[in-house]
């Protein structure tokens, strides 16, 4: 594959498995570069891994992206304690008397937060397994097969 490789040259990079940490410019060659660590990103980085690929990984925010952090993992997370309530308000009709006192939704969101950490956690844990560099940082893709990437410092929560 080596005949086939992309240059990516970052100004810093943070916080991620090998990170690579640095005060000036540094050009990085790699077979694949992938923008995004999203759900597609972050798969497609794993099986271009498997087929024997070097890849670079390039998440501007969190791995995982919107889906994990804070759309499709949270609301099902969300949506079980509610479904687990609803069930609960059923059980007659199976013969178990019980009764609801009401729903902590402190403790669900603190649910929640577990769920998610624990899956990003996994998912930075297969991308160090595979051997693929991830990058913390932006990164506009330009007309060649160079990026240029900028550290984004993250936002405290």
């Amino acid at each position: 594959m080596s005949d086939n490789r992309a240059e990516c040259t970052q100004t810093y990079a943070d916080n991620h498995p090998k990170k690579v940490l640095m005060n000036s410019v540094k050009k990085i060659t790699t077979n694949i570069c992938i923008l995004g660590g999203g759900p597609a990103g972050y798969v497609a980085a794993i099986r271009a891994s498997q087929l024997g690929a070097e890849v670079v990984l390039i998440e501007e925010k969190e791995l995982g992206g919107v889906c994990l952090h804070a759309g499709c993992i949270p609301t099902k997370a969300l949506l079980k304690t509610a479904e687990t309530a609803a069930a609960i308000k059923r059980s007659k009709e199976f013969g178990i008397e019980s009764r609801i006192e009401g729903i902590n939704w402190n403790s669900a969101e603190g649910r929640k937060d577990k769920v998610v950490k624990n899956l990003a956690a996994g998912v930075v844990q297969l991308l160090d397994a595979k051997g693929i560099t991830v990058i913390n940082a932006g990164a506009p893709p330009l007309p060649t097969k160079k990026y240029w990437f900028r550290h984004r410092k993250k936002q405290s929560k």
